[in-house]
């Protein structure tokens, strides 16, 4: 009698630690794999680093991968955010990248050289093969290179496309890794080193970039959803539209600004006719220019700042240009500005026209 009642009691206790949060279920939810298994579980705050301002552009990506685990300091209180990254190091990162995202665990155990975990993991998973390194672990591995292995980590569903870019200014058909360096332009983790999206893929790659890569790659919310980059043509025929590209800085740089078109049409009056069709935040500064013109900058052929504001709702905007001008300027842009800071913007290159 005593033994049934034993039963039943373990029975019953069983069915409610079944009922209690966070147990068996979350145990196989983390093992099924996901997105859901990056969890910001470390603590860091101002002053962690010691050479990392609250201020730099990079201290937002370094929070998150150290957070993440997925990045530590180099030592001494500090992270060298301007310190090169060795393939060694690069393939350590993809491998927690993957191991998370794969089991929610960082399970790796260090040997002899301590690196050579992270390069069985890898080859295994298929994120390394063989001949990916010939210079060696040790080298430091190129902005290129680590598209490439960081690329590998996550399956491709998860970088799903939230940008059109159909060139870069560096990176063709014959670039090393091109395909994976585009994957991650159009998921939003990478975005280039300037306005046309430049990429330098055989340079070194700092820490404060792999910070900021690897944090987008866990994080979806820390991508960049600003890119528009296609070909640009002269000489567009009458009132046909045309693709355009669009780069954002600063507190433009977050997805609000989308260009749908741009249709450049020539006019009997000597014009050119310019027709912009967007969607941007309320209230910013809308203008046209040309840029990069013989004797400076931009601006010295027409520029046409501030004749607009812009409305909260997919909006289309139209500027009339003289055909000798535009026919002279390198670049033809316009440009939407948030009040008087030079450095919250993003410039749309649009079709230039040749007569």
């Amino acid at each position: 009698m005593k033994a049934k009642r034993f039963v039943s009691f373990l029975l019953a206790l069983c069915m409610v630690v079944g009922l209690l949060p966070g147990t068996a279920l979350a145990a196989s939810s983390a093992a099924a794999g996901g997105m859901g298994n990056f969890r910001r579980d470390g603590s860091y705050q101002d002053g962690t680093f010691n050479d990392v301002s609250a201020d730099a552009w990079y201290a937002e990506g370094v929070s998150a991968a150290y957070e993440l685990g997925l990045m530590k300091g180099s030592g001494a209180g500090a992270f060298s955010p301007q310190g090169n990254v060795t393939v060694a190091e690069a393939i350590a990162m993809a491998a927690r990248l993957h191991r998370r995202y794969s089991s929610g665990k960082d399970d790796f155990v260090q040997g002899s050289p301590w690196y050579q975990v992270y390069v069985d993991y890898a080859t295994t998973n298929g994120i390394l093969s063989g001949d990916d390194f010939p210079g060696g672990y040790g080298a430091n591995i190129t902005r290129a290179q680590m598209a490439h292995l960081f690329a590998a980590a996550l399956p491709e569903t998860e970088l799903a496309a939230v940008n059109t870019v159909d060139e870069l200014p560096d990176v063709n058909a014959s670039t090393p890794y091109n395909k994976d360096i585009f994957l991650l332009y159009r998921a939003g983790v990478l975005t280039g080193n300037d306005e046309q999206g430049t990429f330098t893929p055989d340079t070194p790659i700092s820490r404060s970039q792999v910070a900021t890569i690897i944090a987008r790659m866990a994080l979806p919310s820390m991508r960049k959803s600003t890119w528009a980059i296609c070909p640009r043509t002269n000489g567009m025929p009458s009132g046909e539209s045309s693709p355009v590209e669009t780069s954002c800085v600063n507190r433009l740089a977050d997805g609000s600004i989308t260009v749908h078109s741009c249709t450049v049409q020539p006019l009997d009056n000597g014009y050119v006719r310019y027709t912009l069709d967007y969607t941007a935040p309320k209230g910013l500064d809308v203008g046209i220019f040309d840029r990069s013109t013989t004797g400076g900058g931009g601006g010295d052929l027409f520029n046409m700042m501030y004749n607009f504001k812009t409305s909260d709702a997919r909006s289309t905007l139209t500027y009339d240009v003289q055909i000798e001008r535009v026919a002279a300027a390198a670049e033809t842009c316009i440009k939407f500005v948030r009040g008087e800071s030079a450095s919250d913007f993003c410039v749309v290159l649009v079709p230039g026209y040749q007569k």
